[in-house]
């Protein structure tokens, strides 16, 4: 028998000892009653420690005692099965001289509290470790974002990302020897938010390439987020100065080595491009790594040219993230790729819809898309991105002239010799780093160089200047690559306006003279010379307003080709047009910056870097005072437009209509000249 306990009680708790495997002695240790009697919680035990304990508690219960036993008695509870703790449940109700419902009640507040403290406790030690082991700060869009500090390196991610969350919950791990509750997690999270959004701290975020300071940064992607800093010297690995963001998209560049520009055409070599098709391919490469805007690189050609083989290289000697892929289905979809990746790879074009031809366009020169957050009514959520871009297919697939004017096309011949897929890419990982190594040479070059490279009368004149200022490290010759592009951008134009179903009925028209009169007019001598019995081509003017919507949209390739297109004056309630043939087609109207010299033999000579004499008044000399050259290498506005003289309408653009009353609609407005 037990001392303190009848003789009735000792025989219960005798029996139920035995019941549970319990035949040890229920006396509890002079330490443990210690520190039971002084109210502290004991350590984690098994059932068998825990029913000791409780007996123990109930030999000396009283109601004195209750008040500094009671959260001891109903911890060692917890532990044990629910048989268990009604009995001695009861037998404290007993000695207590309470209910044994009153004594249930009290056991389940008890055990609440509990539950609630714990998240409580652990939000605290969550957010105390994300202060102490990261820097948060915010963007320029308001995301909270921290800086964590892994062994030897600093990563960036999203306060809400799924990085962050795993990093905090180690943290955790490694201090309380077990997981945090999920509220808790959650709870602490927004804490850290809050402390992010609202402290002073906020830095521009990059991905892959940064300008700043007059130098280009490119993150490798590596585990120890080391990234290449280039400025006119020359260029270094280091850590970067700059806030660099990843995704799942983001792969590994190697350990760039020095290899000259070499290296670049050695990993070309499988396609046998000729020397024009090279120097725009390394220019549009060089161009990855400006600050913009990216010409889209369109290429072309019949079945096994290599035409995706050369697009993933492309991709992958820059930023490999993942594979060439299909076209979006929507304009989410291709605005959330390009929030993860600098460089888009698309493959197997046939044909682009009109929405994906638009948000190319944004893309190349820098664009926003606005929509509905996702689980809000009215909150908007803004996807902004410049992104170079990769296309290929088998036929022309572009043919909306804006996207053209916005592309270099690229036709590969058929490769002469194939090679298993194996092979060439195990060629490509010998020669990438010592390729990266040569692009960032031409960086180099690039920087050094802006300043005293004039900027090109061109579409995307920022990545004209930028190529162009580092021609002499990769262009077989001077002038060649403004004679490749001059050449490609009067072949693009042929291209465009091939796709146009009216175009050559144009040339009909006009070779019977100039015309004068109303869209509606024009469009009735079309139909006239196609036939109303033939089936009416797709992209095709139906009403007077579409008319003229086509001859606005396609007067600047038509001009390129030698075909004026100009509005008259409005006689009555109708616009009335003039078209007429003016010349025909000439590369330095479709470039607009170099003006050929023509010796006795008809040689055609372009301008070199040290001789500027012959160009046109179109092209803005070097500046003599570089103060006006910005962060990213790009004269301003003024400077670039200063000295331009000539026709008109080779400097404005007409390519935006402004709609007034009825009678403008249906002939196509009034046009917004902008000089």
């Amino acid at each position: 028998m037990q001392a303190g306990l009848p003789h009735s009680e000792a025989e219960a708790t005798a029996r139920d000892g035995l019941r549970y495997g319990l035949d040890a002695p229920l006396e509890l240790p002079a330490d443990e009653r210690g520190r039971v009697s002084a109210g502290q919680k004991p350590p984690p035990a098994d059932p068998r420690e825990s029913h000791q304990q409780v007996v123990g508690l109930l030999e000396g219960l009283t109601p004195e005692t209750w008040p500094e036993q009671r959260a001891a008695f109903f911890e060692g509870l917890q532990s044990l099965d629910p048989v268990s703790v009604d009995l001695l449940l009861k037998k404290a109700a007993s000695r207590l001289g309470v209910s044994l419902g009153a004594m249930q009640k009290g056991f389940k507040e008890h055990a609440k509290r509990g539950e609630e403290a714990e998240p409580t406790a652990a939000k605290e030690i969550l957010t105390r470790l994300a202060l102490e082991h990261s820097e948060l700060w915010r963007d320029g869009e308001g995301d909270a974002w921290a800086t964590l500090r892994v062994e030897d390196h600093a990563e960036n991610w999203p306060v809400r990302s799924r990085a962050f969350r795993l990093w905090l919950t180690r943290l955790y791990y490694e201090e309380r020897g077990g997981a945090p509750n999920a509220q808790a997690l959650q709870d602490a999270l927004g804490a850290v938010e809050a402390k992010a959004l609202f402290s002073k701290a906020e830095h521009p975020v990059y991905l892959r390439v940064a300008h700043q300071d007059g130098a280009v940064w490119l993150d490798l992607g590596r585990p120890d987020w080391q990234a290449v800093r280039v400025t006119a010297e020359g260029w270094a690995v280091l850590p970067p100065e700059v806030r660099f963001r990843r995704s799942k998209a983001t792969g590994a560049l190697p350990i760039p080595i020095q290899g000259g520009v070499g290296a670049l055409r050695d990993i070309l070599n499988p396609w046998a491009l000729g020397e024009d098709s090279y120097t725009l391919v390394v220019a549009w490469t060089l161009g990855t790594l400006s600050g913009g805007p990216y010409p889209v690189l369109a290429l072309s050609g019949e079945q096994g040219s290599g035409k995706s083989t050369l697009a993933r290289t492309l991709q992958r000697l820059v930023d490999p993230s993942g594979d060439v892929s299909s076209i979006p289905r929507e304009s989410r979809d291709l605005f959330v790729a390009a929030k993860h990746s600098h460089v888009l790879a698309f493959d197997n074009v046939s044909g682009l819809p009109p929405w994906f031809s638009d948000d190319l366009c944004k893309l190349a020169t820098g664009g926003m898309l606005r929509t509905r957050e996702l689980y809000t009514n009215d909150d908007e959520a803004f996807l902004k991105a410049k992104r170079p871009v990769i296309l290929n297919g088998i036929t022309d697939y572009l043919t909306q002239q804006d996207l053209v004017d916005r592309s270099i096309l690229l036709h590969l011949p058929p490769l002469e010799q194939h090679q298993p897929e194996a092979e060439l890419w195990a060629d490509f990982q010998e020669a990438h780093p010592r390729a990266l190594g040569g692009l960032l040479d031409l960086t180099a070059l690039a920087l050094r160089e802006l300043p005293r490279t004039r900027t090109p009368n061109v579409r995307l004149a920022d990545f004209a200047r930028w190529a162009l200022a580092a021609e002499s490290g990769y262009a077989p010759r001077p002038g060649a690559f403004e004679q490749a592009f001059a050449e490609m951008r009067a072949e693009s134009v042929r291209v465009g306006l091939d796709n146009e179903p009216l175009h050559p009925l144009l040339l009909r028209l006009l070779e019977e003279g100039a015309f004068e009169g109303s869209a509606g007019e024009l469009l009735e001598r079309l139909n006239a010379l196609r036939g109303e019995d033939k089936k009416t081509p797709p992209g095709w003017p139906r009403t007077p307003h579409a008319m003229a919507s086509w001859l606005k949209r396609t007067a600047p390739a038509l001009r390129k080709v030698g075909i004026q297109v100009a509005p008259l004056p409005r006689q009555g309630d109708k616009r009335r047009w003039v078209i007429e043939k003016v010349g025909g087609t000439n590369v330095t109207n479709v470039i607009g910056v170099i003006n050929p010299v023509q010796d006795a033999n008809h040689t055609v000579t372009f301008p070199t870097h040290n001789d500027i004499s012959n160009v046109t008044a179109n092209v803005t000399p070097p500046p003599d005072d570089i103060s006006n050259v910005i962060s990213n290498g790009q004269t301003s506005l003024e400077e670039s437009r200063a000295g331009r003289t000539g026709d008109i309408h080779d400097v404005c653009d007409i390519s935006n209509p402004t709609l007034s009353t009825q009678e403008e609609e249906e002939e196509g407005g009034d046009w917004e000249v902008v000089l």
